[in-house]
């Protein structure tokens, strides 16, 4: 995900990409869903919710 989607898009601060390396994505949404955690599409979470796509992610982690 990082190579693929994150440095060709920009994102450049090691410490967002090493947490975008660590943090388990799949953790976070509906079982039948953890195969698609790491592409580049928010997915649904609970109560209407969804999370972010990954690039989203680390682009407003790297800008804070």
């Amino acid at each position: 995900m990082v190579q693929e989607q994150l440095i060709p898009r920009g994102i450049s601060d090691e410490r967002v990409l090493e947490a975008m390396r660590t943090v388990p994505r799949h953790h976070f949404v509906d079982h039948a869903l953890q195969s698609r955690a790491y592409g580049d599409f928010p997915l649904p979470i609970s109560s209407g919710q969804t999370i972010s796509q990954p690039y989203i992610v680390a682009c407003m982690s790297e800008a804070l």
